[in-house]
Formats: structure tokens, C-alpha cells, sequence
């Protein structure tokens, strides 16, 4: 979703544009699982449909159809799933003041000032993308295993530097899963940081988080509110980014909150998810 708009591609950002990024879930154990991309080479060059479309679009012949042809069609694709026109946008940019609910605005207000989440899911004067491209240990998933972390993240620099494939390896291991962004990059403020999502349609594609362990969308603003913690009391972990403390917001303010968040769904996956406008 919006992904044409993304300055890196996946939860840790190892991939640096869509073309990379599509390569990848055919040959990942843990997806499509294919020893290598020559299964899919050979669909596009000898179905007809898609090389009447590489010709097209290429200029080429179907057997000329290389893996870098493929990864520019399917990264062609994915820039056109873009989300916008939803209540906030008609009501903050679009002068709608009828868009958005009594609670929504509030939950806005929310949003700015004691909920602070646009410090992260940012807003600029003529869009809103909900992100800021960066990287950033919420609690989630690094608290499962902050006790092992002096254990698994110098194991997995090795193996790294010995030529292991990060992109299986994010995957495959729960452990080194949780890692985050210092799996790309080996700093260690980066331990358990994962890319702020855009908050677009997130009231329709949950579960949430970059591991989907919290179900709803209070849960979510809970967590937040306990300072990145699932509940109240609990430890938080060594490695947990700077603004990330509790936020003492009252049962009001999250359901607001909440209320906010529901605004940012496109009509279109409205319809889709089978809720009422």
C-alpha cells in the first residue's frame, strides 16, 4: 500500500527499491519457496498472454524475457496500489469539515499533541504519507528476546559476514526475525527497529505490528500508551527508541484515537473489508 512512495522496502528496509523487493518471496523458504526464478522465466516466455504484454511493454521478444524485465513489471505494478480520499484526507486537505466524526477530530487532536504519533507517522502540508521513513524499537518482538540479544546478535554478524543470506535468515529464525534494522545494518541503535508503516487503511489490515502480535487497534495505541509495553508494568527493553515513554492518555483519548484511525481508510478498501462508511 503506498508502496511507490516508500524510500526502502520491507520491515527492516534491506531492500532499496520495488524492483529488489519483488525478487525476493519467490525464492524465500518461507513464501513461494522456489530453489530459483527459472520456473517463473519460463511461464513468461512461452504463455502467451504475458508475452504479448513483454513485447509491449518491453519491446522485446518472450525469450529475450529476463528476471530484471520481471522485477520492473511486477515493481510497475506495485506503484499503482496507492491509497488516499479518505475521510481525513476530505476533511484536512479537502475543507470537508463534515468528513470526519465528532471523535475522529478529536482523536486528531490526539494524534498531534498528548499522543505525540506524529512525531513518526508524519504529516506534511500538502500530503500525508503517516510515516517517516525511519526505523525505530517500539517494543514489540525485541522484548521477546531482549535477555538473549548479547547471545544472537554477534552470531548473526558472523554468519553475515560468512555470506548468509539475511533475507532468508529475517525469516526463517524467530530469533534473528526480531533483530530489525541492525540485521541490515549491523549498528546496534538499531537493535529491534522496524520502518514506521504508513497508517493508511490500518484499520482494515490488521493484525498489526510487524510480527501481527496485537489484534486490534487499541491494543496498539495501549501498548503505546503503557511506553512500549503490552502491559502496564512490564519491562521494557534496553534497546527501545528514544521517544518512546508513556503517554498517560485517558480512556476517552484512545478510543479517539482510534476513531482517527478508522478516518484514514480509503473508500475502496472500505467496500473491500465490508465496513460501513
Amino acid at each position: 500500500m503506498n508502496a511507490a512512495y516508500f524510500a526502502s522496502q520491507f520491515w527492516d528496509g534491506r531492500s532499496a527499491d520495488l524492483e529488489d523487493q519483488s525478487q525476493h518471496p519467490f525464492v524465500n523458504p518461507v513464501e513461494m519457496g522456489l530453489k530459483d526464478h527459472e520456473p517463473i522465466l519460463k511461464i513468461v516466455r512461452t504463455d502467451p498472454a504475458y508475452g504479448d504484454m513483454f513485447r509491449k511493454a518491453f519491446g522485446i521478444e518472450p525469450a529475450a524475457i529476463t528476471m530484471d524485465h520481471v522485477k520492473m513489471a511486477i515493481a510497475s505494478f506495485e506503484r499503482t496500489i496507492v491509497a488516499g480520499d479518505s475521510p481525513f484526507d476530505r476533511w484536512y486537505f479537502g475543507g470537508d469539515k463534515t468528513a470526519m466524526s465528532e471523535a475522529a477530530v478529536r482523536g486528531f487532536k490526539v494524534f498531534l499533541e498528548d499522543g505525540r504519533c506524529v512525531s513518526c507517522h508524519t504529516i506534511e502540508q500538502d500530503h500525508a504519507l503517516f510515516t517517516d521513513q525511519r526505523f525505530h524499537n517500539v517494543g514489540v518482538g525485541i522484548n521477546r528476546i531482549q535477555d538473549k540479544v548479547p547471545e544472537i546478535a554477534p552470531k548473526f554478524l558472523e554468519a553475515k559476514a560468512k555470506g548468509m543470506d539475511v533475507d532468508k535468515a529475517v525469516l526463517t529464525d524467530p530469533n534473528s526475525s526480531e533483530l530489525g534494522r541492525f540485521a541490515v545494518t549491523d549498528g546496534l541503535d538499531e537493535l529491534g527497529s522496524f520502518k514506521t508503516p504508513t497508517l493508511r487503511n490500518v484499520a482494515v489490515t490488521g493484525p498489526f505490528m510487524h510480527d501481527g502480535s496485537i489484534a486490534t487497534l487499541r491494543d496498539v495505541v495501549v501498548h503505546y500508551n503503557n511506553g512500549g509495553v503490552t502491559n502496564k508494568g512490564e519491562r521494557v527493553n534496553d534497546f527501545i527508541s528514544g521517544g518512546i515513554r508513556e503517554l498517560n492518555l485517558d480512556e476517552q483519548q484512545i478510543s479517539d484515537l482510534v476513531a482517527f484511525m478508522e478516518a484514514l481508510t480509503s473508500p475502496q478498501h472500505v467496500a473491500l473489508a465490508g465496513v460501513t462508511p
